[in-house]
């Protein structure tokens, strides 16, 4: 009955004063959105073998997105392009943050390569 009460009285005073309580938005895991080759690199791979090297997973990374393609960029050479965009915006396109291009002899050696590339961005986010 006496926190009824207080918890009332707490209520009335907020009324009284023009003040809401409002919870604090949500805030969005990072996601990762991989385009390659199917037997070269998958998104649930790439996002554990990422989580395994930066010691948490990578849903805890907040405010932020990668974009991974790998492509074949003349024959006996492929590059791998990764993107971090800001992920906490509304706009349609969401600004850039940094983008690396990695070019390697084949598709499997930049599979090996994107997750490295992506710890270390999350580890610049850190500083």
């Amino acid at each position: 009955m006496r926190s009824t009460m207080r918890a009332g009285r707490v209520v009335w005073l907020l009324a009284a004063t023009g003040l809401t309580v409002t919870s604090a938005p949500a805030v969005r895991a990072a996601s990762l959105t991989v385009d390659a080759p199917p037997a070269c690199l998958d998104s649930a791979t790439l996002a554990e073998e990422v989580s395994d090297l930066i010691g948490r997973p990578l849903a805890d990374v907040t405010g932020v997105d990668f974009r991974v393609r790998i492509a074949e960029a003349t024959p006996h050479k492929w590059r791998l392009y990764i993107e971090t965009v800001d992920g906490e915006t509304a706009d349609s396109v969401p600004p850039l943050r940094g983008s690396r291009e990695i070019d390697g002899a084949d598709c499997s050696e930049l599979a090996e390569a994107a997750p490295v590339a992506i710890a270390v961005s999350v580890r610049s986010l850190e500083v």
